[in-house]
């Protein structure tokens, strides 16, 4: 069958425009001998988008933010075409979606057993992981194969649309690159995440993909985006092995996701020594009570900060992600975070390494312990969001303002590196 797998995307880098667990699906299908394509469409114009008659299926990725807009383009394309949605929202909160959006069928969980199923037989409406016509029909989530289907799995299909060079938003210059995932799953459940909705749903735990078959995956400079590249210690050290003696040697570089209290500095050396250039972590808030909403009760600022100088005193650059709006978060607060992102941009820049900063406003997801409560309260005054460019504000709360969210992020893309530029009506 031809299906067409449909991502609305926001106004941002186009490197963030490609959703991986889109290609794992797509490599897939496409060794099974479906014909498959990717399309990232801009979220202000997806309605409006126009689909080729060539297509059997339309396959949606779907997360909170673009519910409306999703509702809205399906309306149009649904009598001229089987509708199919997957992604984070219908697997941890799919009445929601229900309640929004029409389809013909929704995948709940991973899919690459259960669509196979489902395409030998289209009419069929038994398929586990599947709910049907609207949720008229709403099957069980399949036990997963959890080791074998990740080993198994064929390479993600990367079709030629994201080849080539493209402005990597955390640098400054051109470079080609690609991203990879090497494991599922993340031990962690952070309140506001949508891994909190997945470990309670699935729990299928962290599954990790073997050396071999990353370097198959591997193009030009890669970008490891698991939530925790080093969550499996074992996995880890051997991995670092495997790309030292296969990437490095061919000057490949990358970057990995790590967690404050989750690595130690013999790891970070082993990165290095693997050609690792950039270390990514979270640092969410400045103010332990945020902290602890979100989650990340273990962490203090002295943690962080202990791991910022043991990653840029080897030399290599650090990207740093916050939080702002977590209720009951006030600008007070706030400042707690602001003060801390630039004690750590001190350090970087003493150790003459660069410091990727980004500064996201908090969105309430749907399924997620701060999501539904936020909701429950009734505090969600916009539903739409552009999650990724994390410009707007959707909550109305005494404690923090949307003027004052969208101030601070001008003053972080002010003062800091790394944010991408506000559209221009946001500044009014």
């Amino acid at each position: 069958m031809n299906i067409l797998f449909i991502h609305p995307v926001t106004n941002t880098p186009p490197i963030q425009h490609y959703q991986l667990g889109i290609f794992s699906l797509m490599g897939v299908l496409k060794e099974q001998g479906h014909e498959v394509q990717y399309n990232p469409v801009r979220r202000i114009d997806f309605s409006d988008a126009e689909i080729s008659d060539h297509w059997d299926i339309l396959a949606i990725y779907t997360i909170d933010c673009n519910v409306d807009a999703i509702a809205s383009f399906v309306d149009k394309n649904k009598d001229d075409y089987y509708i199919m949605l997957g992604g984070p929202c219908p697997t941890i909160a799919p009445e929601f979606v229900t309640a929004n959006i029409y389809y013909d069928s929704m995948c709940l969980g991973e899919g690459e057993e259960a669509i196979i199923e489902l395409l030998n037989d289209i009419k069929s409406t038994t398929v586990k992981s599947f709910w049907y016509n609207c949720g008229s029909i709403k099957n069980s989530i399949r036990e997963q194969r959890i080791e074998k289907q990740i080993q198994e799995a064929p390479a993600p299909y990367r079709q030629p649309l994201i080849q080539g060079p493209m402005e990597e938003y955390c640098y400054e210059y051109k470079w080609l690159c690609t991203h990879i995932i090497a494991a599922r799953g993340c031990p962690f459940s952070c309140t506001y995440c949508s891994n909190s909705g997945y470990n309670k749903i699935l729990k299928h735990g962290v599954r990790m993909k073997s050396p071999e078959q990353l370097l198959e995956e591997e193009r030009q400079t890669p970008i490891s985006e698991d939530d925790i590249l080093n969550a499996n210690k074992k996995w880890f050290k051997a991995m670092m092995s495997v790309i030292k003696s296969n990437w490095k040697k061919r000057k490949i570089s990358f970057e990995m996701n790590t967690r404050t209290n989750c690595i130690t500095q013999e790891e970070i050396d082993l990165a290095i020594d693997a050609g690792c250039r950039a270390i990514r972590f979270g640092v969410e808030s400045g103010n332990k009570h945020i902290r602890e909403r979100m989650g990340r009760s273990t962490m203090t600022n002295e943690d962080i900060l202990h791991l910022a100088k043991m990653v840029t005193s080897r030399g290599i650059d650090i990207y740093v992600c916050s939080i702002i709006g977590v209720p009951p978060e006030t600008p007070e607060m706030f400042e707690e975070t602001y003060d801390l992102i630039n004690e750590i941009n001190s350090i970087a820049n003493a150790n003459n390494v660069r410091t990727t900063t980004i500064l996201n406003t908090f969105y309430p997801l749907h399924g997620t312990p701060l999501g539904d409560e936020c909701y429950a309260k009734d505090i969600v005054g916009n539903h739409i969001q552009d999650i990724g460019s994390h410009v707007d504000y959707p909550l109305i709360v005494p404690t923090m303002s949307r003027e004052y969210v969208i101030s601070q992020q001008k003053r972080f893309r002010e003062d800091f590196t790394g944010m991408t530029r506000m559209e221009e009506k946001y500044y009014a």
